[in-house]
């Protein structure tokens, strides 16, 4: 009724309010009891209110529910987040990554990461607002972790047990290697076997025994570590150049860092078997001291300029290219007496080279008399003029030298004969031209 005094008192049981004993005295700061609480987390409150004349009018009722909604289970103790980065003191980490491990996979928990113990104390916490690219700030750092019910809202702190140290392995320091140039092989295609470990010191800067180099197709199969190249000594390349990738791994970390590596396969040069080199030999020894091997050079790399010439007195160092053996290409003087094969390699500016063989011949000069007779006729008509038959001279000239080996050529001055143009063409009717 209007103007009555009620007394309210709260009790844990039914039996308690009606006997009225045990009152819960710290209404405002009261703590669940456990066994007065059902399975699904629920206690009743009983509340007596009392009138102030009449002790025996009373209301009696639940009329308080506590419910006591339990904080997310997350796990503690977590490994270190160790991530690889090319700088060695600082990375990029996803913490996100660690969400399963904390949640143990529960969909319902949303897991907040703090940078710092002040952080994740801080009224409210000072979550990382982005967790998928964080940059640490310490190598290594300690991160702070929370986990919330997203449906209940209860969040789980505990800076004892909820946190993970972060830190960096630098990747391998690494070195743009230059290219290989190989030569090609006998099939003329642009597809040959190469060694690709060749350049593995040059990529990592010296023999380094902490360090794994591999090899790639691509740059996402070396990120991936992939078999596409399983023998890198005898890598056959598929197109003409060609990049692969080399894979530097750290034997330890497994942290690892990429190169791009070109290969390209050069063709063989192609030379030109010469015709042999011959000359006459002004004195007959056999030994002539002039020749003038690069007027052969043309002829040996059929005209192409880009390719080079050396000469060698043997095959074997032709093939090697052994410095300070090459002969003398201006002014060469044959070992052999008459007769001597030397070998010309022909290379091109990336090394790739052939081998040829060039004869040198050296000829006797014939040694005719070379102070024959007059040849003299008479002038029956007194004009000066006759016709002479010069072949009939040619026996004494040729001094006993073999006619079927040795032939003459009729001029009318020096200059002609040096020139060897134009001949008498009928040295057998040769009709003087002046009067003697």
């Amino acid at each position: 009724p209007a103007g009555q005094l009620l007394t309210v008192s709260y009790y844990e049981t039914q039996a308690e309010a009606e006997s009225e004993i045990n009152p819960i005295l710290n209404i405002d700061s009261y703590t669940n009891n456990i066994l007065e609480t059902d399975v699904n987390g629920v206690q009743g409150i009983w509340v007596r209110v009392d009138g102030d004349t009449a002790n025996d009018c009373i209301g009696l009722g639940i009329h308080v529910q506590l419910t006591v909604l339990p904080n997310p289970v997350i796990i503690s103790g977590l490994p270190d987040f160790i991530v690889c980065s090319d700088d060695p003191e600082f990375g990029i980490f996803d913490l996100t990554a660690q969400d399963a491990a904390i949640t143990g996979g529960n969909p319902d928990y949303q897991v907040n990461y703090y940078a710092s113990l002040a952080n994740y104390t801080s009224v409210p916490p000072i979550a990382i607002g982005n967790p998928l690219f964080y940059l640490n700030v310490t190598d290594p750092q300690r991160i702070y972790y929370s986990a919330t019910d997203v449906n209940t809202g209860c969040t789980t702190f505990d800076a004892t047990q909820f946190f993970f140290d972060i830190g960096v392995n630098p990747n391998p320091t690494t070195f743009l290697p230059s290219d290989i140039e190989v030569c090609d092989d006998a099939v003329a295609d642009g597809f040959t076997t190469i060694d690709l470990t060749v350049r593995n010191t040059q990529i990592t800067g010296g023999f380094d025994p902490t360090v794994t180099v591999s090899y790639h197709l691509t740059l996402a199969g070396a990120n991936a570590a992939d078999g596409s190249i399983v023998d890198a000594t005898m890598f056959v390349n598929t197109v003409n150049p060609q990049i692969v990738f080399a894979r530097v791994t750290n034997n330890t970390t497994g942290c690892f860092s990429t190169e791009p590596l070109q290969v390209e396969v050069f063709p063989i040069p192609v030379p030109v078997i010469p015709a042999d080199y011959e000359v006459c030999d002004p004195d007959n020894d056999g030994v002539f001291d002039s020749f003038e091997l690069s007027t052969r050079d043309a002829e040996i790399t059929g005209g192409d300029a880009s390719l080079s010439v050396a000469y060698y007195l043997t095959e074997d160092d032709a093939i090697n290219a052994p410095v300070g053996l090459e002969i003398d290409n201006m002014m060469y003087i044959n070992n052999d007496p008459f007769f001597q094969t030397i070998y010309a390699r022909v290379f091109s500016a990336q090394g790739c080279f052939a081998v040829v063989p060039l004869n040198l011949v050296v000829l006797n000069t014939p040694m005719p008399n070379d102070m024959p007779e007059d040849y003299e006729l008479c002038d029956d008509d007194t004009d000066g003029l006759a016709v002479f038959d010069l072949i009939s001279q040619e026996p004494q000239i040729l001094d006993g030298l073999d006619p079927t080996i040795f032939t003459i050529q009729w001029y009318v001055s020096l200059g002609d004969a040096q020139a060897q143009f134009p001949a008498i063409a009928t040295p057998d009717m040769y009709t003087s031209n002046t009067a003697t």
